[in-house]
């Protein structure tokens, strides 16, 4: 019996020394900061370019990251499956703008590595880059009576587009032109990448 008693002690001990190494951390942060490794929670991150300065990350809200480089970044602390993430910036770097992309979500069973943030000199003129047109124009739609723009999303207004359809659902493009809806009017989003 004390055979079995310290078979039975020893393996109690070595799962108590192998719980307590998982609960150290590991340096996976661009800038050197630990992440907590807790058994299913995933890491948040992405990559950042045109950096030339500080620049401070928050995610929902708080676990603010301060990111000096270019490259790959990871936020502390990590989310469990099915939390929601929101990647925003709390403080830009002297002179320049970043912008985020693919930056909320919901966490499945996976790290988030696909965040880009871009920055870039925030003293720019705007030139003509691009011709914007809806993929279904038609004359008489007012395509452009009204404009939006934030960041690098512009949104576009077509007081008298005719199409009858009601659900957002032309993500690759192309606008479908069923005219069954007269004057009832469309918005159109252009997002630069």
């Amino acid at each position: 019996m004390s055979k079995f008693l310290s078979q039975h002690t020893c393996g109690l001990l070595a799962a108590c020394i192998l719980t307590l190494s998982c609960k150290g951390s590991s340096k996976v942060s661009s800038d050197d900061k630990p992440l907590a490794f807790v058994p299913g929670t995933y890491s948040i991150g992405g990559t950042i370019s045109g950096l030339s300065g500080t620049v401070v990350l928050q995610n929902n809200g708080s676990d603010d990251l301060t990111i000096t480089n270019n490259g790959s970044f990871t936020f502390a602390t990590a989310l469990g499956d099915g939390e929601i993430y929101d990647v925003t910036v709390l403080s830009n770097p002297a002179g320049q703008i970043c912008h985020i992309r693919d930056n909320q979500g919901t966490v499945m069973a996976a790290n988030i590595t696909s965040i880009v943030v871009q920055c870039s000199s925030s003293d720019f003129t705007w030139v003509q880059d691009a011709y914007l047109k809806a993929s279904n124009a038609e004359a008489g739609d007012w395509f452009g009576h009204s404009v939006a723009v934030s960041g690098s999303t512009i949104v576009v207004g077509a007081y008298y587009e005719d199409s009858n359809q009601t659900a957002i659902n032309n993500t690759d493009g192309a606008a479908a032109a069923h005219n069954g809806a007269d004057a009832s009017g469309a918005v159109y989003v252009f997002k630069a990448f």
